[in-house]
């Protein structure tokens, strides 16, 4: 599988997409994403369990804010392999 649209679970159900107010879990190792598709700002918050993957997000903003705000792509390589995600088209 390369891209996660093309991802349907044991019992059929295939990607979702919330509104505002909505909830989602997330089991691992289920492919997922995230974005704002409107263009109003919009505020997630994101829980993980059990901890660490919070510093993938840290080192992503630090990642974000050094440059262009656009990592390159072999800084972006480095940090997925180094906390085991992998990215799907």
């Amino acid at each position: 599988m390369s891209d996660w649209h093309d991802w349907v679970s044991e019992d059929g159900r295939s990607y979702l997409r919330g509104g505002p107010g909505s909830l989602m879990f997330v089991p691992s190792g289920v492919p997922h994403a995230f974005s704002n598709l409107s263009e109003m700002p919009a505020t997630l918050f994101f829980q993980a369990a059990p901890s660490g993957h919070e510093n993938y997000f840290m080192e992503l903003a630090e990642l974000l804010e050094s440059g262009t705000g656009k990592p390159m792509l072999g800084q972006m390589v480095k940090l997925r392999e180094k906390y085991a995600i992998g990215q799907l088209a």
